[in-house]
Order: structure tokens, then C-alpha cells, then sequence
């Protein structure tokens, strides 16, 4: 009872799995066991175990707290709470019994006590027979101690955001029986992957087999570099494989082809070069696939169909990292992969018609490339997307009208930057225009990027995935790129084309709608009225068209949360509408009219 009294319970850190456990203990209770995080021994009584993770507590522990008296402890998990940066206490050192020790996610600091190696049942003095060493997100802020290759029982490794520092000691990789190393998110951590084979130059693996028990490697967010050697591929039992975001370089093994078991494979944001090795095809149980901002040339190997499991498959760059794939060889003009939910291949080289993606597709980004001719028929089919940005290609031809098949599920649709032609769905009134739903609460007004971010669990393993909205708007010769209005948009963006004839009344059907672009086109006639009942919306661009006639009242008094506005290089006539956001517009926004927008007018 006193050591629950030295911490707060603080429910608002709580998350919605999670409940204070010490809640019900209460000291008129006659069994201290029937409580929850408690184990006793079934023939003594005594408190062998406490296991208090998730348990929502605060404060700091120090070597003089009361729990350093269960001197028959044997299990000690205090996992993701908050002990508010308190040192990890040498008094670890009286619990001798103490067998399994987790304290991963509980906000401790500090570096780890030399007093722990006196825990003899959790290890020796040599702590040759300590199995798990789980200590993510405890904020050590050193090197890592050298002392660890000798863990030869260690079997998994978790350091996950400790401030790492210095060189990662390349022996422990090689530990015969770890099947997991888990670094990720050790900025500092400076590393290489050594040969992954017996060797006898070693003299501590003299009595080591084959080393085949690696099933996971998370080295993402470090600061590794060097090759990856090809011997890593001699691990058969890899299930999952990151390295993104360091400084590898050279080309991707095709040795890695051999890790048959392997279902996450992240090589993003390196410097590897060369092909896309076709040995990969070899991963037939492969979910994930991450190439993106490398080096990597050539075409997607023709044997890629082969990953039928593929759910997430990232292969795009950016002014950093150049990735410059030019196509899809021998490939059907539907992509393959049955299960694919994301595909990202933005910012190539690729040439050719644009590739459909499976009926199973929920994000589909491939803007910034050469593809050319009309959009598919066949993309219409795809009524699961709710990203579909395919800008800044060489698309020409009119829009599908059946793209009115998307209207369950897109939030954006981003074409800007084509040859594309004709009307805008909806122009015809037999035909359905594009309805957008909300994707989030259109109630959240918090300023914030225009980011959306949507969690996916494949697998029983979060995904994070995201995309950044955006707009650009030329004015006087210069482009301004807007990125922070608000994080719940949905967004049309059709800028940058060959549409003609006038904007569909049925505009104002896009309830939902945050940012409409149609500059940059030749659309005719006059701004519908019914823009004015897009209450959402917040970026309004429709410069550079023939658009004629006067700017609707209805604009300034139904658009309250507009922000961005330019109806500049247009034929409009007549006074600028005043009151509410209109206000706050300058006369930049409406130049390049009959009348050049002097003194309010247009």
C-alpha cells in the first residue's frame, strides 16, 4: 500500500485498453493476492511477482521505495507508465530472486545501473544466461555496452528510441540464438552489418553453429552505413527485415531473394543504386515492400507478380533521393497484386500508358512521371480508392465519366499538371458528378498541416500511412505552395489541364469539399453560384480560365472559412462582393480582369 501511495494514478494518460490495477488493492482486504498485478506463491504467500504494466501510474522511483522489500520478487513489469525521468535504481540489485525485469516504455533515464549484474537468477556475473533485454524508450543516452556480445542466451533486444550512441558493437548481431534486434529510432547510433557466417578469426563463436535464428531486424531511424552483406541472406528464419532511413549504400543484395519466410522488408531512404534485384520475386510471403528515396533504376522486374500476398509496395523519390524506374515490363495493364492497398511510385521516370491498380486499392499515388495517353477505362473500376493523385504526367484525352464511381470512398483526387480535356464530370445533368464524403469530422478546426493520417493493421502490425495535401497557386509569374490549412481535407485539384466548357452547377454538391483547384484551364461561362454552398470549403483557385461575368454574391456569404482565394486572369466584370472573408482578400486575387480590379471593381 505504500509504494501505491508514492505514485498518482493518471487517468488521462491512459489509453482506452488501459486501467489503473492498483485501484482495487485496499489494505481492509484480507489476501493481498486476489489483487490485480499481483502473483503469490501458492505453498508460502509471498509476493513472487507484480506486473503493473498499463497501469496508468505516475512518479518517480528512487532506491528508498518500499517495492525494493518484495525481496522474493521473481517477475517485475512496470512497462509503459510514467515515472517521470527518475534514474533506473541501483536497488534493483536487492531483488535477487528477480528472474524477468520489464521496464520498456516507462519514461525512466539515466544509464543502467552496473548493480543489475549482481542479479544473478536474471544472469550470471557474465549475464550469460539472460534471454530478453527490454528497454525501449528508457532514455540511457550512451553507447551500447560491448559487454552484451557475451549475452549467449539472448534471444531478443528491444532498444527502440534509448538515445544511442556511438558505434553499435557489429558482434552482437551474431549472438547464436537472438532472433530479435529492435534499434529503431537511435538517431545518434552509428553502426555497420557485418558478415552474417561462422568465423574463425572470432574466438567467442569458436563454439557456435550456424547461425539461423534471426527472425527480426528493426535498425530503422540510425545511422548505420556501409554495404549490407550479402551473407544476410544466410538467415532463413527472417520474418522481418528493416533498414530504412540510414546511409547504406551499394546495390540491394539479391542474396536477400533467399529469405523465403520474409513478410516486411523496409530498404527505404538509403542510398542503394542499381536494379530492383528480380531475386526479390522470391519472397513470395512478402506484405511489405519499402524501396522508396533510394537510387534504384531500371525497370519493376517483370517477375514481380510473383508477390501475390504484396499489400503495401512504396517505390517513389524525391529532390534527394532519385529513384528512376521507367516502367512496367511484360506487366498486364492491371496490376497484379489481389491484396494491394497502397501503392506509391511518385517522382520516376516511368513511361508508357497509366498502370491500374487492383480492385483492392485504397491509396494509388503516381504523379511526377511520364506516362502518357488516356486515363483507363479500367481505373473507374476501382471503387475502393480514396487517394488517387496521378499529376505532372503527359495524360491527355477527356476524364472517364464513370470516375462518378469513386463517390463512396475518394477523399482527393489530384490530376493537375496534364493534357487532359473536355468537361468536368458533371457538366452533362444526366450524369453523376464526383461526390466526395467526409473522410474525418468536418468539426475539427484546428490549423495544423494538411496531412491525413490513417492507421492500418496488417497483419496484427500497426501501418502508419499518410499523405500531404497541397495546393499551388501561380500568381504574377510565381507559384505559392500552400501546405497548412486544415489536417481533415478533401480536395479536388484539376489544375493545369486542357478542360473547356463551363464548371457544372452540381458543384455545389461537394458538401464535404476543403480545396478546389480548376486553374489553369480554358473553362468558359460564369462562376456557379453553387460554390457558395460549399460552407467547408477553405482554398478556392479558379485563375487562368475564361470565366466571365461577375463574382457571385453567394461566395461572400456562404464561404466563412475561406482562406486562400484567386480568381485572378479571368473576363470577370463588376464589383468585388464584400463582407466576411472577402475582406480579407488582396486585389491580387482578382488582377488580370476588364478593369483590373481598381477601387473594388472588376
Amino acid at each position: 500500500m505504500q509504494f501505491k501511495e508514492s505514485f498518482i494514478i493518471n487517468k488521462h494518460a491512459c489509453a482506452a485498453t488501459m486501467y489503473p490495477k492498483v485501484d482495487n488493492w485496499d489494505s481492509e482486504s484480507v489476501d493481498c493476492c486476489s489483487w490485480d498485478g499481483v502473483e503469490c506463491d501458492q505453498m508460502t504467500g509471498l509476493v513472487i511477482g507484480l506486473d503493473l504494466s498499463s497501469g496508468c501510474l505516475y512518479g518517480s522511483i528512487n532506491s528508498s521505495s518500499t517495492l525494493f522489500r518484495f525481496l522474493h520478487l521473481q517477475k517485475l513489469n512496470l512497462a509503459f507508465n510514467d515515472c517521470n525521468h527518475s534514474v533506473i535504481p541501483s536497488a534493483l540489485a536487492n531483488l535477487s530472486m528477480l528472474m524477468y525485469l520489464n521496464l520498456s516504455s516507462s519514461v525512466f533515464s539515466g544509464q543502467i545501473p552496473s548493480e543489475i549484474s549482481k542479479l544473478y537468477r536474471l544472469s550470471s556475473l557474465n549475464l550469460t544466461s539472460l534471454k530478453k533485454l527490454h528497454l525501449s524508450y528508457v532514455d540511457v543516452a550512451c553507447p551500447v555496452p560491448s559487454v552484451l556480445a557475451n549475452f549467449s542466451n539472448l534471444t531478443s533486444l528491444y532498444l527502440e528510441g534509448c538515445g544511442l550512441q556511438v558505434m553499435f558493437p557489429s558482434a552482437i548481431f551474431q549472438l547464436p540464438k537472438l532472433e530479435t534486434i529492435w534499434l529503431l529510432r537511435n538517431l545518434d547510433l552509428t553502426g555497420y552489418l557485418p558478415e552474417f557466417s561462422f568465423s574463425n578469426n572470432l574466438k567467442m563463436f569458436a563454439s557456435i553453429g550456424k547461425l539461423d535464428s534471426m527472425e527480426f531486424l528493426g535498425l530503422g531511424h540510425c545511422n548505420f552505413t556501409g554495404l549490407v552483406p550479402s551473407t544476410l541472406g544466410n538467415l532463413p528464419k527472417f520474418k522481418f527485415l528493416d533498414l530504412a532511413i540510414n546511409s547504406f549504400m551499394g546495390s540491394v543484395p539479391p542474396t536477400l531473394g533467399n529469405l523465403t519466410k520474409l513478410n516486411h522488408l523496409n530498404l527505404g531512404s538509403n542510398s542503394f543504386k542499381d536494379v530492383i534485384p528480380p531475386e526479390l520475386t522470391n519472397l513470395t510471403q512478402l506484405t511489405h515492400l519499402y524501396l522508396q528515396l533510394n537510387m534504384l533504376q531500371g525497370s519493376v522486374p517483370s517477375s514481380l507478380p510473383r508477390l501475390e500476398k504484396l499489400v503495401f509496395f512504396y517505390c517513389d523519390s524525391n529532390n534527394l533521393a532519385n529513384n528512376s524506374l521507367t516502367g512496367f515490363d511484360e506487366f498486364p495493364i492491371v496490376l497484379p497484386w489481389s491484396q494491394l492497398h497502397y501503392l506509391k511510385l511518385e517522382s520516376n521516370i516511368l513511361q508508357g500508358s497509366l498502370p491500374v491498380p487492383p480492385m483492392s486499392t485504397l491509396f494509388y499515388s503516381i504523379s511526377n512521371n511520364s506516362l502518357s495517353g488516356e486515363i483507363p477505362q479500367l481505373l473507374c473500376n476501382v471503387s475502393s480508392l480514396s487517394i488517387l493523385d496521378v499529376s505532372q504526367n503527359n495524360l491527355s484525352g477527356k476524364m472517364p465519366l464513370r470516375l462518378s464511381n469513386f463517390s463512396k470512398q475518394l477523399s482527393v483526387l489530384k490530376m493537375r499538371s496534364n493534357n487532359l480535356q473536355g468537361p468536368i464530370p458533371g457538366g452533362d445533368p444526366t450524369s453523376n458528378l464526383i461526390v466526395f464524403p467526409k473522410f474525418l469530422d468536418g468539426k475539427d478546426k484546428q490549423a495544423s498541416y494538411m496531412v491525413e493520417n490513417s492507421d492500418m493493421t496488417i497483419n496484427a502490425m500497426e501501418v502508419p500511412r499518410s499523405y500531404a495535401y497541397s495546393m499551388t497557386i501561380t500568381n504574377k509569374g510565381t507559384e505559392m505552395h500552400y501546405t497548412k490549412i486544415i489536417r481533415t481535407l478533401a480536395g479536388v485539384d484539376f489544375s493545369c489541364n486542357r478542360f473547356d466548357r463551363e464548371i457544372p452547377e452540381s458543384i455545389g454538391n461537394l458538401k464535404e469539399l476543403h480545396l478546389l483547384n480548376f486553374s489553369n484551364n480554358n473553362l468558359v461561362g460564369g462562376i456557379p453560384k453553387a460554390i457558395g454552398k460549399l460552407t467547408n470549403l477553405e482554398a478556392l483557385d479558379l485563375s487562368r480560365n475564361e470565366l466571365e461575368g461577375k463574382i457571385p454574391l453567394e461566395l461572400s456569404i456562404g464561404l466563412n472559412f475561406l482562406e486562400v482565394l484567386n480568381l485572378s486572369h479571368n473576363h470577370l466584370t463588376g464589383l468585388i462582393p464584400q463582407g466576411h472573408q472577402f475582406d480579407t482578400f488582396q486585389s491580387s486575387c482578382f488582377e488580370g480582369n476588364p478593369g483590373g480590379c481598381v477601387e473594388n471593381q472588376c
